[in-house]
């Protein structure tokens, strides 16, 4: 870059200010927020590296904002040619620029949106959750449902202290910033927040100022890259922190605003302690489907961890509660206890720091507490050695075994302060204390178990066949239900110690030998994935009989694939008509719904559908058989995945499939985002509890008849085209695994010493195991030669091929399959279609030496990157099968893949097929599909989030990554799929009313213009890093040091390269790849799909997405305006006017209130349109209570981190 360049670009800020689209309003200080982080970034990484670096990294965001402001892909070249040419160590330097540069951005945004709302509240602005995460969200919607809906308080309270929301935290995908940064982040973001008060003086903002570039040194400092994988273990108390940090004393604090907000609707009561307003569940520890490191050791070690984590966190407060509870007077009841009590304990507790002597009778509150404090001291000793070596001394009646005995002696405290006059002292700490004892119990929370329902067959399989009987593999639905339920209703134990076991079956039944040990308040459901018959579920219940677990788990099928999803109402039909399973369920059952299988089976479009038709379907089963049906959306954090905005995710929902009882699981990858904080934490738990609420007492409209037969074709068609690329095109496979990072994980197929080497393109064929992986695992292309075992050489390889069936022996490392084969059979290598013998090939294998580097000298043997696997970010392997194609790819990497070369497409493909098939069928479909958008919140969710998805792609870059990393021949297929995305674009915001993408949204636009020149440059580093790796003969001419760190010769050039020392690649390659990878993830997060946003010049309201009229009015009239509301830009016709006119003066049922058309924005004047408006529209003055029913008072997430797009 010249001289002259650099000064003009010289501040940041002012690059920032022309790129940016400007303020969006008067309290916007995003750019200013995100200049002053990157200006102070820029000065420290100057001090650190020196002025080179610097001017390189503002290079290669200036070619990157030009490519983005130009969409000029020779920008692209050049500024790959900058990247390409640094040497290692300053690779590794501008990749983590980079990749911190966008949580710098990430965290200007958050700051923001923390800014506006606060300044919405002092100006008496929205209350909902699209403005601010504010005290009377639940408040505002108790009054609507009590003013508007004509619900009594008590129905309002009544569905509210029954109403269940259960959140289960899962651990993967892992978060992919490590904890020791996010605590940084949330340093840095608390240091921007101050920075910008008003009342800050001069001696505190050079502090603080100071303070925030230690910790933005701090966080560069810090490495970006977890260096070893997670175990589930160290998940779990990844996990459980944030109950420490913020979930603890976040819940009592919801549950005193929802006091607050009834008291105001005219309730007096509280929501009873004990009313299960909020649960918390988890699966870290106890998931085993696909993960081999979640043992029974493990289960009972998270269990156990758990149980210590609540009794210190119990522990931690009770001597506050003694402090308080100082009172004399009490009841009889009390008194003769805590005399009881003061008689039996005469000595001093010398471990205590606070009354550790006797506690006098005059006290008797803390006499009884302090009863209270010595079984949790013992309870959390007894757990501590239990943990650490299996036994303890301390007897099991010396504390805590159940959470009645826990809640026993407080709510005497209770009752007697109440009975005493004393209601206002015991609804206090003693109230939070008793509501979070009713919330996390003993176990802090329950644990799911989830496993495979193959590995239950396999352990049904091996009793048959010890019994002589059979093989229960091998029989029929109906003939494993029978014999099922013949020994579900006998009492004859069918195993013993005699029974032989694999490795396998010993697994399962470890398991449930765990859970029959440990309390069963530890527990919550047991979880069987790809469930598809009834006999899945009957299974799991013997085997917890037999395994003599004293309270069986409850048993939740997880439907995942299209197929299952459409059987599924079948099989719970089935279920239920069994007496004996009626009678064991006792009016209760949950199915579990999988977002992300559905989603890689079928397409985004299909799985949304057929999703919601089994919920309906799933629910009229259950209604027919008087069975209370919860149901479990499995959700992921990205929309590939089911992810959204929380509020229109579950507002979208069919009617009557929610009924006051939901569970969702909360993804590792965003717990941070949701519970992070404790304002954080407050809005997730209203957001939760306020739509599960409303969704309940309000539900969504169902669709039109002609909606439904529309969706019904549209979904086959998509289906046809998403599964005719995804799994029939003979060379996807190949072009998904090199058009971007790969997915080969750490666990299987190990070769010498290298860890963590996967040959995921390699199968081994063994005549004796008969294992059928997925049909189409042989499609994998040009170079991937998979490996063959066989009995009679190539003629069985051969049979195979024609057969496109592979006979699998997984598990093996090729030194021991070769060891345990090598004289028996032969091996081969495919040559293009040649078949090869290699008998001679793997011996030659020693140490670090791998079947792939051998590859790369000659043969391309195979493609072994690790990317995923790499980044560290789970315990979980990314396959559920290593011998498995796209099929048992684990969703998480294969939404992951597409996300980092910003073409999305799991998310897209399939829908420009289906809008193109029924617009060219009749072109009044497009009308019929605008009114769905318009009128039918599931249909308006899924088309938003789609088109969100469109606006931070960019085929620009996926086809940079097709020109470096894919084969010419491959190219036109690529090719094909960008003008698929395209054509899809179009027709998507023709059904949407969209002449361009968000174009409604300013401040998304803003966000993602923002963070689209570093995602650029790293995706461009990306590519340029993969293609340094897969093709050796790419060779670049290497600069001189630019960091003046790697220059001074005390810190050695290959400092920075040495973390990784294990890997195979060349210096520095690996951890630049990971930090690109980890760098996109952050900026590629969803950052919502609505707004809303008050002008007080222009007199108006604008609001993106679905925002309640009324509070848009409410908001209005603080400032001490009046508005009226009409949908822009709807032409509002006399005759329409004069119909809603008179419906307001004439009360009519709610459903006659409703335009003919929703649209995607709307205006809000004071006076109303006029001849001059720029639209053309002229509106009559109105009523300012005219409020459109359809939009059923849905609010958007506004919050950057309501998912991530990983």
């Amino acid at each position: 870059m010249s001289k002259n360049s650099l000064e003009r670009h010289a501040s940041v800020d002012a690059q920032l200010r022309l790129l940016a689209p400007g303020k969006v309003s008067e309290d916007d200080k995003l750019v200013e927020y995100d200049a002053l982080l990157l200006d102070r970034f820029l000065d420290i990484l100057q001090d650190l590296h020196g002025e080179d670096l610097r001017e390189t990294v503002q290079e290669c965001y200036e070619l990157s904002a030009e490519y983005g402001r130009k969409q000029d892909l020779k920008k692209l070249d050049e500024l790959g040619n900058v990247l390409t040419c640094l040497d290692p160590g300053d690779s590794i330097v501008v990749a983590s620029s980079f990749s911190h540069m966008l949580n710098l951005a990430n965290l200007a945004e958050e700051v923001q949106i923390a800014h506006r709302r606060r300044i919405k509240l002092k100006k008496g602005d929205f209350a909902d959750e699209n403005s601010a995460p504010t005290e009377s969200d639940i408040e505002e919607t108790l009054k609507r449902l009590v003013v508007q809906l004509k619900k009594s308080p008590q129905e309002v309270f009544d569905a509210l202290k029954n109403q269940t929301v259960d959140l289960v935290f899962t651990a993967h995908p892992t978060q992919s910033i490590r904890r020791s940064l996010l605590q940084k982040h949330a340093r840095i973001r608390n240091c921007l927040a101050q920075l910008n008060a008003k009342d800050i003086t001069p001696d505190d903002n050079q502090e603080l100022d100071e303070a925030l570039q230690r910790e933005i040194q701090a966080a560069f400092r810090t490495d970006e890259i977890r260096r070893t994988p997670p175990t589930p273990q160290d998940e779990m108390r990844a996990g459980m922190s944030y109950f420490h940090e913020t979930i603890w004393k976040g819940v009592p604090k919801f549950l005193r605003r929802v006091d607050t907000a009834l008291k105001n609707i005219g309730i007096n009561e509280r929501i009873p302690y004990n009313a299960p307003l909020i649960q918390f569940s988890s699966w870290m520890g106890g998931d085993r489907d696909g993960n081999p490191r979640v043992t029974p050791e493990v289960t009972r070690d998270v269990c156990l961890l758990a149980r210590l984590m609540a009794a210190n966190l119990y522990y931690s407060q009770i001597e506050d509660l003694m402090f308080e509870l100082s009172m004399w007077r009490c009841s009889d009841e009390l008194r003769v206890r805590a005399n009881e009590l003061h008689q039996s304990s005469k000595k001093d507790a010398k471990h205590y720091i606070e009354f550790w002597k006797q506690i006098p009778p005059n006290e008797p509150y803390r006499v009884i507490l302090g009863d209270v404090r010595d079984k949790l001291y013992n309870t959390r000793e007894r757990s501590r050695h239990l943990l650490s070596s299996g036994y303890s001394d301390i007897p099991e009646e010396a504390a805590f075994t159940n959470v009645e005995q826990f809640l026993e002696p407080l709510e005497l405290c209770y009752r007697s302060l109440c009975s005493c006059g004393d209601r206002p002292i015991a609804d206090g700490s003693l109230l939070d204390f008793l509501r979070q004892v009713s919330t996390f119990g003993l176990s802090l929370v329950r644990l799911d178990i989830r496993q495979e329902s193959d590995r239950h067959t396999d352990v049904i399989d091996a009793i048959t066949r010890h019994l002589g009987i059979g093989s229960y593999r091998d029989w029929p639905e109906e003939q494993r239900q029978e014999w099922l339920l013949s020994e579900l209703r006998g009492k004859r134990p069918l195993f013993g110690p005699d029974l032989p076991q694999t490795e396998e079956v010993a697994e399962v039944l470890d398991t449930f030998h765990v859970i029959a040990e440990l309390p069963d308040d530890n527990f919550g459901a047991y979880i069987i994935s790809m469930a598809t018959a009834p006999s899945d579920v009957l299974a799991v219940e013997l085997l917890q009989r037999e395994c003599r677990v004293k309270k069986p788990l409850r048993v939740v099928p997880l439907f995942e694939k299209l197929a299952d999803l459409e059987a599924a109402p079948a099989a719970l039909a089935r279920l239920f008509s069994i007496d004996w399973y009626r009678d064991q369920i006792n009016g209760k059952q949950e199915v579990m719904i999988g977002y992300s299988d559905s989603g890689k089976d079928a397409g985004r479009l299909s799985a949304a559908w057929q999703l919601y038709k089994a919920q309906e379907e799933l629910i009229k089963v259950a209604k027919q058989y008087g069975v209370k049906l919860t149901m479990f959306h499995g959700r992921g954090g990205t929309v590939g995945r089911g992810g959204g905005p929380t509020h229109l995710a579950i507002l979208s929902q069919p009617p009557d499939t929610i009924h006051g009882s939901l569970r969702v699981t909360v993804q590792g990858e965003v717990i941070e985002q949701s519970f992070g904080e404790e304002h954080l934490c407050f809005r997730t738990l209203q957001r939760f509890t306020v739509a599960t609420l409303e969704h309940g007492m309000h539900p969504p409209i169902s669709p039109k008849p002609e909606w439904r037969a529309l969706m019904d074709e549209m979904a086959v068609v998509a289906t046809k085209e998403y599964r005719s690329i995804v799994f029939q095109e003979p060379r996807f496979v190949e072009y998904f695994r090199l058009v971007g990072p790969s997915f080969m994980v750490s666990d299987n197929l190990v070769f010498g010493n290298n860890r963590g080497m996967l040959m995921r393109s390699i199968f081994l064929y063994d005549l004796n195991t008969w294992q059928r992986p997925p049909r189409n695992c042989l499609d994998t292309g040009v170079g991937i030669m998979p490996l063959f075992l066989s009995n009679s050489h190539s003629f069985d390889v051969i049979r195979a091929l024609s057969d496109s069936e592979i006979f699998c022996d997984s598990g093996t490392s090729f030194k021991g399959c070769y060891a345990k084969y090598g004289k028996l059979v032969s091996f081969y290598f495919l040559k293009g279609k040649k078949l090869v013998p290699i008998p001679e090939l793997l011996p030659s294998f020693q140490g670090k030496e791998t079947l792939a580097t051998k590859a790369r000298g000659g043969w391309q043997l195979a493609t072994p990157e690790l990317e995923y696997g790499r980044m560290n970010i789970g315990s979980r392997p990314s396959k559920r099968k290593p011998s498995g194609g796209i099929e048992s790819l684990r969703a998480i990497p294969w939404i992951f893949a597409w996300t980092q070369t910003r073409f999305h497409l799991p998310v897209w493909l399939g829908f420009g097929a289906a809008f193109k098939h029924i617009m060219e069928k009749d072109i009044r479909n497009l009308h019929t599909l605008q009114e769905m958008y318009n009128g039918w919140p599931f249909f308006r969710v899924t088309i938003d989030l789609v088109e969100m998805v469109f606006a931070k792609g960019d085929p620009g870059i996926a086809s940079l990554y097709d020109k470096l990393l894919v084969s010419e021949d491959l190219w036109p297929f690529g090719e094909r799929l960008r003008t698929n995305y395209e054509e899809t674009k179009h027709l998507l915001l023709q059904v949407a009313g969209h002449k361009d993408l968000l174009e409604g949204n300013p401040y998304l636009k803003q966000r993602l213009c923002l963070r689209d020149s570093y995602i650029t440059t790293l995706n461009v580093c990306q590519a340029y890093t993969l293609k340094q790796i897969r093709d050796p003969s790419f060779h670049v001419k290497v600069r001189p040091h630019l960091s003046k760190e790697i220059m001074d010769s005390s810190k050695p050039a290959a400092e920075l390269v040495k973390l990784n020392p294990t890997s195979e690649y060349a210096p520095g390659l690996e951890d630049t790849l990971i930090l690109t990878m980890k760098g996109i993830a952050a900026g590629m997060q969803n950052t919502g799909v609505d707004d809303a946003d008050i002008d007080m010049v222009q007199q108006k309201v604008t609001v993106t997405g679905y925002v309640d009229q009324k509070k848009v009015l409410k908001a209005v009239r603080k400032t001490g305006r009046r508005a009226v509301l009409w949908p822009y830009p709807y032409n509002v016709e006399h005759q329409t006017y004069t119909q809603e006119y008179y419906h307001q003066l004439h009360p009519t049922p709610v459903h006659h209130l409703i335009f003919n058309s929703i649209p995607h924005s709307y205006n809000y004047y004071k006076h109303g349109y006029n001849d001059s408006d720029m639209h053309g529209h002229y509106q009559k003055p109105a009523y300012a209570h005219i409020v459109d029913e359809r939009t059923r008072s849905l609010f958007s997430d506004d919050n950057p981190n309501a998912c991530s797009i990983m």
